[in-house]
């Protein structure tokens, strides 16, 4: 659907960016919250069916919330390079970041930037969660590390309209040519 034809409307403003909302932001967050619930069923078989589903509605959120980081992640690294990130729009698949239209193709070193950020800032703070835990204790902090470092484990991966298709398209370029 096109930019003009999509309804969505302003959550609020991070960073300079706004995140907007649209018709799947309400699928995107039963989808999450949706797979918390099956990571507490299976991650949790001790608890009772309550504290199940109290804890995979958490984990939900911190699905969300890891989803939120990574984005963060693109929106700094994008600020680094020209033209920096305008908007970010919830989809079901999660949340999109949009830039200006480019006028003249961009150097492989901005899409590269770019692209990086949400992996890079998952890793750390998934590594600065599993050491929280480590010290702290409890499966709240663990799952939270865990789904980070997962999420950018699966943002590297070499599939289009993902960071990683980005990254390895551009690292061939820059290794190949």
């Amino acid at each position: 659907m096109s930019e003009q034809k999509q309804n969505k409307r302003v959550l609020f403003t991070l960073l300079g960016v706004p995140w907007t909302m649209t018709a799947q932001t309400v699928p995107f967050v039963i989808t999450r919250m949706a797979l918390g619930l099956i990571a507490a069923w299976l991650l949790l078989p001790s608890e009772t069916p309550a504290m199940r589903v109290i804890w995979g509605l958490v984990y939900g959120v911190l699905i969300i919330g890891v989803q939120v980081v990574h984005t963060i992640g693109h929106i700094l690294s994008s600020q680094r390079v020209a033209p920096p990130m305008r908007e970010v729009r919830s989809l079901m698949i999660g949340f999109a970041t949009l830039y200006p239209r480019e006028v003249a193709p961009l150097p492989g070193s901005v899409h590269l930037t770019r692209a990086l950020g949400g992996p890079i800032i998952n890793v750390l703070v998934g590594i600065a969660a599993l050491i929280l835990s480590a010290i702290l204790g409890g499966h709240v902090l663990s799952f939270f590390g865990a789904a980070n470092i997962l999420i950018a484990l699966a943002a590297l991966l070499p599939l289009p309209m993902i960071d990683g298709g980005v990254i390895w398209r551009e690292l061939g370029n820059y290794l190949g040519g």
